[in-house]
């Protein structure tokens, strides 16, 4: 019986803690969001908790409240506590706090509803005794800055705020009217300050504050040598009695290239004859600027895009259509963060060390790029050598329990076919959980033709501490073929640090949204702080972390095709509305983009999600850097800690669920191994509509037919930007998926040309549901009702644990074609939701609802399909498990693109 009551409470804490997919079913606010403002004693302030119940959640929330109060006198009007909210309703709780003398004081509410008990961050008071009541900040300093190509000269502001009760008068800089602002040392930079841009005063001319009131003045700094720098400013106040001296550190930095390059798949060696082998590399090319540039592979004269030398030992030709790097008459455009690449053979005619480089000339010829790469070659030994690479390695650093997709290439550089057995993947050095999956080895038993390669992928996940290696190995005619990948392993810090990896062949840009009670913690926001650059064979990849400090309670999520356009930072996908520095403003994120959703407080390891109802763009895998539990008669057990959205799920086994009365109906007796489906992210869309596929804007249409075949795909694209939410039919780049849910919901506005492809049309959006059924639905239930699961009093409501007829969801993914497992079995399914309707004389819905996600479900299987879909989505690393006691604030890694696995979307998004 304890059995059964941990298990049942695991099973329920992964339940409740998202009763509705990608609805938070109470979220918080504090007015004024910083706390309580600072005040003198004997002085009274406040601040308002505001807790919403989403109008999505289906039902009433009753709401329960808790302080703890440390210090000071504290009164508390509690409009909350015992009290039930409807959807879309709230309530406030207002704190007063007085202040008696300058002791610190402190209060901490907690909220609780449908048993989870939500613990907000302990709230501290200020009290000053009004000696110094003004306070100086410095904003828009970068962390670092160039010297030169280009020389940066930032302009950062110092804003000073009177905190006190009473007005003071003062000034910027000293009595002598120098130092307003200051730089050290003034050999690395000097400041001077922007014409227009002191509102402080100066000493002849001082300034009075009244309480609350602000000030600032703004400087522009100039830098003269590379190092360190601190700068500062200065208010003086009271007569000259007091000064405030706020400071921060930056640098100055050499300028990194815009254009970097990389040499791949050049081989440590290679043979003259015997056989003689002729191996293919590649040379790529990065944008890592924040502006796009111009440029050609080659020099100005047209030659020398590749080049090996002495040419004596080998030389090297360019492959046929192996270059999109342009050449001098014919330059390309790399925007920020894309790249390019041209491939070479080398052909051997001598025993020799070899040299082979690459050239890439840009920005008028003003600068170049020259990557090289040494290698030999040698006699060979009468049979001819596979090469193998890692071209994805392990992340880098590598922690504990978190999920790396390793790729491995091999390539037959030799001018005959040879044949290769099984890959198998034996690890050494710490435990490590090594998965590899079928659909993603293009290696074991196959082929290659000369000059061919092939790539497989395998998921590692270390469970111990040290130094770890993983060799992919391989029979090739006879001979084997070891190919290393090592890493050291060490422990998370366990801080709720959240770790983002690139592995697409693009640049992404992560997005953190900030709802209410939410910040994002990403320090000196830039677009190059939200960088990420794109996987280039055989290196690390990009990866940037921030801290989460306290609750958070909303998403992240990837941003692709970002340029900065005047004050706007724009983006084809995931598009925030930001403005120059990148931050997304508010909780606002234009669909369609794959979401990562995650929900923590400050003492709590959180639980976490993908979600695509409203749509997709890139793959995802989210991961909290936690253990399986051992609870493995739960039937939530293969959730815990594990990897939403990996392309390869680790084996959970011996894994016998126990489902907690009352028994569901008939469902799988024997779970696989690997309970957890892996995520392939190939999409089929229904009815194989080009409405679902959601495209660049490349040239509007109103036939698909005009599209170019091979260039481009037909779908929906954005008319202008995402913010305007106009959409219309366009050929273009493949950059993610539509779904019926975003399409219907009124979120965007077809203006295309052809009425006939206006999705609302297509799919009967607003169509009364009394066409396609003969079932009782509420007034106003229309076909998006059905699709998008809108509960409307009884009706539409999650068909677990429910009967309803008119209920809606429910899908059993571990049942008839399996898919993934599911924390719990269905009682009823609709037949509308299923069939698309029902009664005799009525039409049919086409998609069907249930055909509508079956194609989000079947591409990655461990994500939200429908907002029911919590029983096959929810994620948890769970504190429940003896194993994870004290891994209170459990840390996370978001990797896109795992494994470098992107689908069929356009690597040029």
């Amino acid at each position: 019986m304890d059995i059964m009551r941990t298990n049942t409470a695991l099973l329920l804490s992964m339940v409740l803690m998202k009763g509705y997919a990608a609805v938070d079913p109470v979220a918080w606010s504090l007015s004024p969001k910083t706390g309580f403002p600072q005040v003198n004693p004997g002085e009274t302030t406040s601040v308002v908790y505001t807790l919403t119940v989403n109008p999505r959640f289906p039902r009433p929330v009753v709401l329960h409240t808790q302080f703890n109060k440390i210090g000071g006198t504290f009164a508390i009007t509690d409009t909350c506590n015992n009290v039930t909210v409807k959807p879309g309703g709230n309530c406030q709780v207002t704190i007063r706090f007085t202040a008696t003398d300058a002791t610190p004081s402190s209060i901490q509410m907690n909220y609780e509803y449908n048993n989870n008990v939500i613990r907000l961050s302990r709230l501290n008071t200020s009290v000053t005794d009004n000696q110094s009541n003004v306070m100086g900040t410095i904003s828009n300093l970068p962390a670092e800055f160039t010297l030169s190509n280009p020389e940066q000269q930032p302009v950062f502001t110092v804003t000073y705020t009177n905190k006190g009760s009473a007005s003071v008068t003062g000034y910027a800089g000293t009595p002598a009217g120098t130092n307003l602002l200051s730089a050290a040392p003034e050999s690395v930079a000097t400041v001077s300050v922007v014409a227009g841009g002191n509102s402080c005063g100066k000493s002849n001319n001082p300034i009075t504050l009244a309480p609350g009131a602000s000030c600032s003045i703004s400087g522009r700094l100039t830098p003269h040598a590379v190092g360190n720098l601190i700068v500062a400013g200065l208010f003086t106040f009271n007569n000259g009695n007091n000064t405030v001296n706020p400071t921060g550190k930056t640098k100055v930095v050499e300028n990194q290239p815009d254009v970097v390059g990389d040499i791949t798949n050049l081989p440590a060696q290679f043979t003259l004859s015997n056989p003689e082998q002729q191996p293919i590399f590649k040379v790529t090319y990065t944008n890592n600027g924040s502006t796009s540039i111009t440029g050609y592979a080659g020099n100005m004269a047209g030659t020398n895009l590749l080049s090996a030398t002495p040419e004596s030992v080998a030389t090297v030709s360019v492959v046929p259509d192996g270059n999109n790097c342009g050449t001098v008459n014919g330059p390309i455009t790399l925007a920020p963060g894309k790249n390019c690449s041209i491939s070479g053979q080398l052909t051997p005619h001598a025993v020799g060390n070899l040299k082979v480089a690459g050239l890439f000339t840009y920005n008028n010829g003003a600068n170049t790029v020259n990557p090289t790469e040494n290698t030999q070659v040698v006699n060979g030994s009468g049979q001819c050598k596979l090469l193998g690479s890692v071209n994805i390695p392990f992340h880098n650093p590598t922690y504990q329990y978190s999920d790396n997709v390793l790729q491995f290439k091999f390539t037959n550089s030799c001018t005959t076919a040879v044949t290769l057995g099984a890959v198998t993947f034996p690890p050494t050095g710490p435990s490590a959980t090594v998965t590899p999956a079928d659909q993603y080895d293009g290696c074991s038993n196959v082929t290659l033709a000369a000059n061919d390669s092939c790539t497989v992928l395998v998921s590692v996940i270390p469970q111990t501490t040290g130094s770890l290696t993983v060799s992919a190995t391989v029979t090739a005619d006879s001979n084997q073929v070891v190919v290393p990948a090592t890493t050291t392993v060490q422990s998370p810090g366990y801080t709720h640090k959240v770790t983002f990896i690139n592995q697409c062949p693009f640049a992404v840009w992560y997005g953190v949204s900030q709802p209410s009670g939410s910040v994002d913690p990403t320090p000196n926001p830039s677009p190059l702080a939200y960088f990420l650059s794109p996987q280039v064979d055989g290196n690390l990849s990009a990866s940037k972390s921030i801290t989460i400090q306290g609750s958070y309670n909303g998403q992240f999520f990837p941003r692709t095709g970002c340029s900065l356009k005047g004050s706007s930072f724009i983006c084809a996908t995931g598009d925030c509305a930001s403005g120059s520095n990148a931050q997304c403003p508010s909780g606002t994120v234009y669909e369609p983009y794959t979401r990562i959703e995650e929900t923590f407080t400050a003492n709590t390891q959180g639980g976490y999600d993908i979600a695509l109802i409203n749509g997709a763009s890139i793959p995802a895998e989210l991961k909290g850097l936690g253990p399986q539990t051992s609870l493995s008669s739960s039937p939530a057990a293969p959730y815990v800690c594990s990897g939403a959205g990996a392309p390869i799920q680790a084996q959970y086994s011996p894994f016998t669920p126990q489902y907690p009365p009352p028994p569901p109906p008939q469902g799988p007796k024997n779970p696989p191994a690997t309970p957890l489906g892996n995520c392939p992210w190939q999409y089929t869309a229904p009815m194989s509509s080009p409405l679902f596929n959601f495209v660049t804007n490349g040239t509007t249409v109103t036939d698909c037919s005009t599209c170019p075949a091979l260039s481009s795909v037909c779908g929906l694209a954005f008319e202008t930007t995402p913010a305007a939410g106009n959409i219309v039919l366009a050929c273009g780049n493949l950059i993610g998926y539509w779904t019926i849910n975003q399409l219907c919901s009124g979120n965007v506005t077809y203006k295309g040309a052809n009425p006939a492809m206006n999705p609302s049309a297509v799919f009967n959006c607003n169509s009364p549901i009394s066409n396609y059924s003969s079932q009782s639905y509420p007034a106003g239930t229309t076909a998006y009702s059905l699709y998008a699961c809108v509960p409307n009093g009884a009706s539409l409501d999650s068909c677990y644990n429910n009967t309803n007829t008119t209920c809606c969801g429910a899908r059993d993914w571990n049942d008839g074609t399996y898919l993934t497992w599911q924390t719990q079995q269905s009682y009823f399914q609709n037949p509308d939701w299923v069939n698309g309707g029902s009664g005799s004389g009525k039409l049919t819905l086409s998609p069907t609802p249930l055909e509508s996600i079956q194609w989000l479900k079947e591409a990655c299987p461990t994500a939200y399909s429908y907002p029911f879909d919590d029983h096959a989505g929810t994620f948890n690393c769970d504190s429940s498990d003896p194993q994870q006691q004290n891994h209170v604030n459990m840390d996370f890694e978001i990797v896109f693109c795992p494994g470098g696995v992107i689908g069929d979307l356009s690597q040029n998004p």
